[in-house]
């Protein structure tokens, strides 16, 4: 422990190398400003942990300034117990604050603020990545400005001098090329890529009734693993699967025409035009028969025959019975190996440019009350092959 005579000595050398003014300046509030003036050239240590300026607090809300020199033009540092700030002044705008070996920073309830200032410098490098004369980096994000390529570059992985990674920042974007997530925007050009193991998580809606086309995932086969709604389609069988539960993929729903019927209601198939065009054979096979209605009615044969043929356990029937069954054609025949009947309850009228005829081996019946046939000109002939009697 120091002596009281020991203390005495330090105080002494105090005095007889270092002026200490403390200057008490009484506002027109009568409050006082505190200030410690160094004038001596030399160096003193001051064998303390710290210096307390206005332990009292007599200052008030006066400022409490620390002054480099004999005058207000010196540098100072200032404390407003007002605001809470603390200022360093310099009497030029060119003369620089230093901090070597040493990094300034700010804890999370502090901060940087630039604002008002006239400038603003980074660390320089004319190649931030060169071997030996490149920078170091010891904390990501750290910013450099390559004097070569005359660009900012930020640390992407720390290192020594020719190690650490420096990347350019793009610094050409302009405010509309940024994509806006606080209003509505557009993106106008190019293809947004999530990468391998990125999620877009939509907490909206999301609207693809103007989009050209909505592509889903594909796969040849079931994936192992899915959550509830995910959706593929499978490229094997051509159907569209969804995952119902958690690692279980179910079919969509109906996609062949029996699922379809099986799903109707009314098992009709309702639809302005409807056309069956096939390159083979089209069937149609009922049990309990075939209708087909409608105003208009047209079955076509492109080329070829177009027969109506039955498995011969039962009759195939053209009926009509409010209106005339027409069959228009250059040849009209009626081949049957047995029997060939034609009923109407009405008139039955065969009418051709050409000529009819009715060829049968077993021979044939007209029969009625009232039978005419008539030639419009010409002659009518009944004619045998000369076997038999007419």
């Amino acid at each position: 422990m120091k002596t009281q005579n020991a203390k005495w000595k330090k105080w002494m050398r105090l005095a007889s190398s270092l002026t200490a003014v403390t200057i008490l300046l009484f506002s027109s509030i009568g409050q006082a400003q505190a200030r410690i003036l160094f004038e001596d050239d030399a160096y003193f240590g001051v064998d303390s942990e710290g210096i307390i300026l206005d332990e009292n607090n007599n200052a008030g809300t006066d400022t409490i300034e620390v002054q480099f020199g004999n005058d207000g033009t010196d540098a100072s540092i200032t404390y407003d117990p007002a605001t809470g700030d603390l200022t360093i002044l310099t009497p030029d705008d060119s003369d620089l604050v230093n901090i070597d070996n040493a990094t300034l920073t700010s804890t999370a309830d502090g901060g940087l603020d630039f604002r008002t200032a006239d400038r603003f410098s980074i660390r320089e490098n004319a190649d931030p990545d060169a071997i030996t004369t490149g920078a170091a980096c010891t904390t990501l994000g750290e910013l450099i400005y390559d004097t070569s390529d005359t660009e900012i570059q930020m640390c992407t992985t720390t290192g020594a001098a020719g190690t650490a990674v420096w990347t350019a920042i793009d610094t050409t974007l302009t405010a509309s090329q940024y994509l806006r997530s606080d209003t509505s925007d557009n993106y106008t050009s190019g293809t947004l890529t999530l990468d391998v193991s990125t999620t877009l998580d939509v907490n909206g809606d999301a609207d693809f009734s103007g989009a050209t086309s909505l592509v889903i995932p594909t796969a040849s086969s079931d994936p192992g693993t899915c959550s509830v709604g995910e959706v593929y389609f499978n490229t094997s069988n051509t159907e569209l699967m969804l995952c119902t539960t958690t690692d279980n993929w179910t079919n969509s729903g109906p996609q062949d025409f029996e699922d379809v019927y099986a799903y109707d209601a009314d098992n009709t198939l309702t639809t302005a035009a409807f056309d069956i065009d096939a390159s083979g054979a089209v069937g149609i096979d009922s049990d309990a028969g075939v209708t087909i209605g409608g105003t208009a009615i047209g079955i076509t044969a492109d080329s070829g025959i177009l027969a109506l043929t039955g498995d011969g356990s039962a009759d195939i029937d053209i009926l009509n019975t409010s209106a005339a069954i027409d069959i228009g054609s250059a040849t009209y025949t009626l081949d049957t190996t047995s029997t060939a009947v034609i009923t109407t309850g009405s008139t039955y009228d065969v009418d051709s440019v050409g000529a009819v005829g009715i060829d049968s081996d077993a021979g044939v019946t007209i029969g009625g009350t009232a039978i005419g046939i008539t030639a419009d000109s010409g002659i009518l002939a009944l004619t045998g092959d000369g076997s038999a009697d007419i």
